[in-house]
């Protein structure tokens, strides 16, 4: 009698063990659920980009690559009413419109594609769930300021540009305050606090390797202080 008892909590145990081990993969199923990431909204009106032109040695800070991928053959090219893609050699050119601050296709109204600006370097097609970049916002603005920029021809005139979009101009001493904003991929402009309406801008040369900045140049070129 006792051996029976014994047999039977033995399959007992043996039993309830299997039905907890069964349970284990549903319940890992559940957390491994991958979540929806909400496409991103307009932030940017396409109006007021500055879309830049195609000209040698310059044209490429102006197209748009495939996650800021700049040594790709293929990109993407926005002008005033038409989109150009390229594709190695081959080049295609659409016609668009501005929709609710949305660039889409002209002919059906955004079912070849539906872009969205979250800033003036950074688009997303909502029609693809492509990224693309003529460069890398992030990276610009933080090797813009996170050093001070001397001047080639001397240290006494540098500049020091800020996260909150003010910078400060060391000319041989004089500070001058300001604000600056990027345009497009190879523009700073900027603007003096005691200039009235009048400003200027900076052009930028980017390090070979990414985005961060190698320098920028007014009349003079000024180089990050190392």
């Amino acid at each position: 009698m006792k051996r029976i008892f014994a047999l039977l909590l033995s399959l007992l145990i043996l039993l309830t063990l299997t039905a907890c081990a069964s349970k284990a993969p549903a319940e890992a199923s559940v957390s491994d659920e991958p979540t929806d990431t909400p496409a991103p909204e307009a932030v940017v009106d396409p109006e007021e980009i500055e879309w830049g032109y195609q000209a040698p040695g310059i044209s490429d800070t102006q197209y748009w690559y495939v996650d800021g991928d700049k040594s790709a053959t293929s990109f993407i090219f926005f002008e005033d009413d038409y989109l150009t893609t390229v594709d190695g050699e081959t080049r295609n050119t659409v016609d668009t419109k501005i929709t609710d601050k949305h660039i889409v296709d002209a002919e059906t109204g955004g079912s070849a594609f539906d872009f969205v600006f979250t800033d003036v370097l950074t688009c997303y097609d909502l029609v693809s769930g492509q990224w693309y970049k003529r460069a890398d916002y992030e990276t610009v603005v933080k090797s813009l300021t996170e050093a001070t920029f001397v001047c080639e021809a001397g240290s006494q005139w540098k500049y020091t540009f800020q996260d909150d979009g003010t910078m400060v101009y060391d000319d041989n001493g004089t500070l001058k305050t300001g604000t600056w904003w990027i345009q497009d991929a190879r523009t700073i402009n900027n603007h003096y606090d005691d200039e009235g309406d009048t400003g200027g801008w900076f052009e930028i040369t980017y390090n070979d390797e990414g985005w961060s900045i190698k320098s920028i140049k007014d009349t003079d070129v000024f180089y990050p202080e190392k």
